[in-house]
């Protein structure tokens, strides 16, 4: 799931080489569901709220296989935030499972990367 290294520097000089990201505002809010792409990847990337996990449900990309991220503030000390690191073959089935815990009802946002359809969970382990 790693963009390719000659998408970051150059093979022969390297020097970091450019690449775009699109971003994708899925309701039209930049505070809402975000949904990217990397030139030269053929992975997803989707950042949501949670207060909008039911319509992140909608989106075919997060039953995909990837990792996801988990972040909010601290509850010891709202200035830091805290950050939860986990993956799945279904990203969707693991962040329904993840937003109901007492453990992790830190997090606000979640970030997850997932890869093409027909990536299997080994793969992306292999990739890593």
């Amino acid at each position: 799931m790693r963009p390719p290294h000659n998408g970051w520097r150059s093979a022969q000089t390297s020097k970091p080489l450019g690449f775009s990201i699109r971003i994708f505002l899925a309701d039209g809010e930049p505070t809402g569901i975000l949904l990217a792409e990397i030139s030269n990847w053929t992975g997803k990337v989707l950042v949501a709220p949670r207060s909008q996990l039911d319509q992140l449900r909608k989106r075919e990309e997060v039953r995909r296989t990837g990792v996801y991220l988990l972040v909010g503030p601290d509850p010891d000390d709202p200035s830091r935030a805290l950050a939860s690191i986990g993956e799945g073959d279904n990203v969707l089935m693991r962040l329904l499972r993840r937003s109901w815990g007492e453990a992790k009802d830190f997090w606000e946002r979640t970030v997850a990367m997932t890869s093409p359809p027909a990536f299997a969970a080994i793969d992306a382990r292999k990739a890593a």
